[in-house]
């Protein structure tokens, strides 16, 4: 058997990757996983003589409050060396998840309870419906994390920050932080050979190395994404996905490639900047793309598409501004493809606001346009309606050089913007 769905994994730096580390919460016991030390350390564990899921320890008898945690058996002659999980106890024998030895073996050694001190102690353990909860502190690592790998069918599993107790707010600095400074290392892997949606929220992750890896990266099957309240600086991509992916309310910065890296994809609310090739890449092939109210500022290009597969891509509501080249960089269609390209401020960028590969179809909405180096659209882009951009003369942005990107009231410039309707310069 495996570990139960509602197991809750508790990670803290004040921890011990010997200890239990998890609960299945709703069960009849208490948890004993959210604490710096082993709530009891066994040292005298006897496996039952006739069923081998069956222990019993005559020092620390096992009681009602022990179901539902985790012990991880840490040695004794006859026992294997793993992590199990107390499903039920009567008349202070334990009958646990899995086999923990062979029949008859006494003298195991294992900790009930207890947080581990690092993710990756447990993230490969974890199963469909299983959360990780990671207390705010800093973990260091020099090996990429790996979830997913116990993970079949559709499931859902949830890695999330906290600061003092399960589900409490977390924001800024407040939340934990994943970093390396080691070359190449991916921070976190998503490995399953099916397709279970990861959801990570409220963390913070950061590469330091002279080359850098992938803040979150898929590595094999087609696990999916979901970001909230997460931060990725300095990675080579922040989030690596080529299937699908939810981003939210999320900064991804100071990439040495792309902050989104990514195919079918709905990104909303994001800031995204800094990056030194694009801050959104959209992989061909996709066919499910929404990029709605973003912050997209400061990299090198702001949007670039491959050749889609088809559908409507929306680009609408963004703030695209200041990168060094172009601000949209649309490729051909193949599907074919036409964008819808709405209530966007595209200002102040390095080459064109659109630069459009030959056909690009695009349907424009009201878009706000002002000093693209190269021009507002590239010739090759193909409107199907004639649209009703605004032009600015003046910049719209209240103190773009301290990252206030909000609208100013100069005649224009945010005022224009605002009477147009325009409202997420933020």
């Amino acid at each position: 058997m495996a570990f139960h769905a509602n197991t809750e994994w508790d990670v803290r730096t004040t921890g011990n990757d010997a200890n239990g580390g998890g609960f299945q919460v709703g069960s009849t016991g208490t948890d004993r996983s959210q604490q710096d030390a082993a709530y009891i350390a066994f040292t005298d564990l006897v496996i039952d003589h006739t069923t081998n899921t069956k222990i019993t320890s005559s020092a620390n008898p096992f009681d009602a409050t022990s179901v539902g945690n985790v012990i991880n058996i840490t040695g004794g002659t006859g026992f294997t060396v793993q992590r199990v999980q107390i499903v039920s106890v009567a008349s202070a024998v334990a009958t646990c998840d899995k086999a923990v030895g062979t029949i008859d073996s006494t003298g195991g050694t294992g900790n009930l309870g207890g947080a581990v001190a690092n993710f990756g102690t447990i993230s490969s353990l974890m199963v469909n419906g299983n959360t990780a909860w990671i207390q705010t502190g800093t973990y260091t690592i020099t090996a990429t994390y790996t979830i997913g790998s116990n993970m079949a069918g559709n499931a859902l599993g949830y890695i999330r920050g906290y600061v003092s107790t399960h589900g409490d707010a977390t924001a800024g600095d407040d939340r934990p932080l994943i970093t390396s400074a080691t070359d190449s290392v991916v921070l976190i892997t998503l490995s399953a050979s099916s397709n279970p949606v990861l959801t990570f929220r409220d963390l913070r992750l950061s590469h330091t190395a002279d080359t850098r890896g992938d803040g979150i990266s898929r590595s094999t099957g087609s696990s999916k994404a979901n970001l909230q309240n997460v931060t990725i600086t300095g990675c080579r991509d922040g989030l690596q996905v080529t299937n699908n992916a939810i981003v939210r309310n999320s900064e991804f910065g100071d990439c040495t490639r792309y902050g989104l890296n990514v195919s079918h994809i709905t990104a909303f609310g994001n800031y995204i900047y800094g990056c030194a090739t694009s801050g959104v890449n959209v992989a061909a092939a996709a066919n499910n793309v929404d990029i709605s109210r973003n912050l997209i500022v400061g990299n090198a290009v702001g949007v670039t598409t491959g050749a889609l597969q088809g559908g409507c891509p929306l680009i609408a509501d963004n703030t695209i501004a200041l990168n060094t080249s172009h601000a949209l960089s649309l490729s051909d269609e193949t599907g074919p493809t036409v964008y819808d390209l709405e209530n966007n401020i595209i200002y102040g960028n390095g080459g064109y606001g659109v630069n459009a590969a030959a056909t690009c179809w695009v349907i424009p909405g009201t878009n706000a346009f002002g000093d693209n180096d190269s021009g507002d659209w590239h010739a090759s882009a193909v409107k199907l309606v004639a649209g009703s951009d605004i032009a600015l003369s003046a910049d719209p942005f209240t103190d773009s050089a301290n990252d206030d990107y909000s609208l100013n009231n100069d005649a224009g410039g945010g005022a224009a913007c605002r009477n147009a309707g325009f409202q997420w310069g933020v």
